[in-house]
C-alpha cells in the first residue's frame, strides 16, 4: 500500500473526517433543503421550470441562499401574485424559526440553566430544570423504583427503604419498607441479562461479519473500509451498537440505562414545570368577590373562583337503609301481634317481640350453631362484628333463634304449628336481613372505613332506640 493510502486510512482512523464533514454540511448549505424550497418556489411560478435547481443532478452544487435570492428576483409584488408572496414570506419566517430553535438548543446545551427567576413559593423548586431537588416523594419516581429497582437511579422513599408519608400524613402500609432490590427486581435484572447475552451475541456475530468484509474489500479495493462502505459513519454505528449492547451492572445494558436515564430528567422537567406553574397561580394578588376578600396566595386557582370550583362530594343516600329498618319494624311488630299479645295497650318495644337481630354466617362443619351466631345487642361495636365475620360483609338477620314451634292463637284454642329450623346460625329469618359491605378492612377509622362503620352504628341505632313515628 502507497504511503498515501496509509496517511489516508491513518486519517480515518484517528479523526473519521468529522471536522471536514461539518465543514461540508454547513458550507454546501444543506443540498437537499435546498432542492426541496426551489421545488416549492418552482408550484409558485418564482422559479422557471427548466431552472437549474431543479435539476436533482445539482443537489450540493447550491444553496438555501442561492435559492431564496433565485426566488426574490422573480417576484414581482402586484396584487395578482399574492399566492407568491405568500409562500415566500412562510418560508423566510420558517427558516427564521428553525435558526432560532437551533441557537436555543445550543445555548441550554452550553449554558447551565437557572430557576431563581421563577416564583418559590409555597412549593420549593428546582435550581435545574432537568434535575428534581425532592426525589424522596416523587410519584414518577417511587414507581419506576418499585418496577426496575435500579439502585442510585431514582432515589425515591422505595429505593432507600423509608416511609414514604409526609410529616404529619399517616402511613397506609403500617409494614416496615425493604430498600430495593426487592426478589421481584433480581429476578427481573436476571431476566434482563440473559435477554442482553443473548441479542449482544447476535451483534457480535453481525460486527465480526462487517468486519472481514471491511478489511477484505480494503485489501481488494485499496480504498478504506471499501467500495460497498463510502459511509464512514457505519462502522461507528456498528462499535456503538455492540457498545449500547453491554451487560453492565445489574444486567441492564448502556442502552437501557440512557432509556431509564432519559425517563428520570423527562420526569424531573415535568415535575419543575408543574411546581412553576402552582407558584405562579399561588402567588398571585388578592381582589375581592362578592364583596369578600378573595383566595390570597395560599389558596388561589388559575381562573380567580373562589367557590364555584370547589368539588364537594355527593351526600351518600340513607333512604333505603330509613325504609328497611321502617319495614323490619313494622314485621316485628306483627309478629307481635301474631303471638296474642294484642290487648296490650302500646306497641311494643323492640326487646319484648320474639324477632330479634343477631349476627349470622354461614355454618362451618363441626362447629356448633350457636358459634355462627352473635347477638346484635345496643352495645355491640364495629371491631366487634368486623371480627366475628373475619372482615368479610356483615350480615344482621333479623328473626328468631333456636324456635321449633310457634305459638298461634285462634280465639280461644291455642295451635302449635311446627317450624323448620334455619340453616344459618338457627336463626329463623322472619323479617329479613341486613348485608353491610365491607370494601376496606382495615382497622384505622377514616375514609372509606368510617362510613362502613356509621351504617353499622345506624342500623343498631335503628333497631335498639327508634324513634316514635318508625315504632308507631
Amino acid at each position: 500500500m502507497s504511503l498515501s493510502q496509509t496517511k489516508k486510512v491513518a486519517g480515518y482512523v484517528i479523526l473519521p473526517g468529522i471536522l471536514p464533514r461539518l465543514k461540508s454540511l454547513f458550507t454546501t448549505g444543506f443540498g437537499y433543503m435546498a432542492f426541496l424550497i426551489a421545488q416549492i418556489y418552482a408550484m409558485v411560478r418564482l422559479l422557471p421550470p427548466n431552472h437549474a435547481y431543479l435539476n436533482p443532478a445539482n443537489i450540493g452544487k447550491f444553496s438555501i441562499r442561492n435559492v431564496i435570492a433565485q426566488a426574490a428576483g422573480h417576484l414581482v409584488l402586484k396584487k395578482q401574485n399574492v399566492d407568491q408572496m405568500v409562500i415566500f414570506t412562510v418560508i423566510l419566517i420558517g427558516l427564521v424559526l428553525m435558526l432560532l430553535q437551533i441557537g436555543m438548543i445550543i445555548f441550554s446545551l452550553i449554558f447551565e440553566p437557572a430557576m431563581a427567576a421563577f416564583p418559590t413559593a409555597p412549593f420549593p423548586t428546582s435550581t435545574q430544570i432537568f434535575i428534581t431537588d425532592q426525589p424522596t416523594r416523587d410519584i414518577a419516581f417511587m414507581l419506576l423504583d418499585q418496577v426496575f429497582g435500579v439502585p442510585d437511579m431514582f432515589n425515591s422513599c422505595i429505593a432507600q427503604g423509608i416511609s414514604c408519608a409526609a410529616a404529619g400524613q399517616m402511613e397506609v402500609n403500617t409494614t416496615t419498607p425493604q430498600p430495593i432490590r426487592w426478589p421481584f427486581h433480581i429476578a427481573l435484572h436476571n431476566l434482563f441479562r440473559f435477554y442482553n447475552t443473548g441479542i449482544l451475541l447476535v451483534g457480535a456475530i453481525i460486527f465480526l461479519y462487517f468486519v472481514l468484509i471491511v478489511v477484505g474489500e480494503t485489501a481488494a479495493t485499496g480504498t478504506p473500509f471499501g467500495q460497498r462502505f463510502q459511509n464512514v459513519w457505519v462502522p461507528i454505528r456498528l462499535v456503538m451498537a455492540v457498545g449500547l449492547l453491554v451487560p453492565i451492572n445489574f444486567g441492564l445494558n448502556s442502552g437501557q440505562y440512557i432509556t431509564l436515564f432519559a425517563g428520570k430528567i423527562g420526569s424531573s422537567f415535568a415535575t419543575n414545570g408543574w411546581i412553576v406553574y402552582n407558584n405562579t397561580i399561588a402567588g398571585h394578588g388578592s381582589g375581592t368577590v362578592a364583596g369578600t376578600t378573595n383566595f390570597t396566595s395560599a389558596g388561589a386557582n388559575p381562573t380567580g373562583e373562589t367557590t364555584s370550583l370547589i368539588g364537594k362530594p355527593t351526600n351518600p343516600d340513607i333512604t333505603p337503609i330509613v325504609e328497611m329498618m321502617s319495614l323490619i319494624h313494622t314485621c316485628a311488630i306483627s309478629q307481635w301481634f301474631i303471638d296474642g299479645i294484642e290487648n296490650s295497650p302500646t306497641p311494643p318495644d323492640p326487646g319484648f317481640t320474639r324477632v330479634q337481630p343477631y349476627l349470622v354466617k354461614n355454618p362451618i362443619p363441626g362447629i356448633g350453631t350457636t358459634a355462627n351466631r352473635l347477638e346484635f345487642d345496643d352495645g355491640i361495636d364495629y371491631a366487634t362484628a368486623t371480627g366475628f365475620f373475619g372482615g368479610g360483609d356483615i350480615v344482621v338477620r333479623f328473626g328468631e333463634s333456636g324456635a321449633t314451634t310457634v305459638t298461634v292463637p285462634i280465639g280461644p284454642v291455642t295451635v302449635v304449628k311446627p317450624e323448620a329450623q334455619s340453616e344459618v346460625g338457627n336463626v329463623i329469618p322472619r323479617c329479613g336481613d341486613v348485608r353491610i359491605s365491607i370494601k376496606d378492612q382495615r382497622a384505622n377509622p377514616i375514609g372509606p372505613v368510617a362510613v362502613q362503620e356509621l351504617y353499622f352504628l345506624a342500623i343498631r341505632e335503628m333497631w335498639h332506640n327508634p324513634t316514635p313515628d318508625m315504632r308507631a
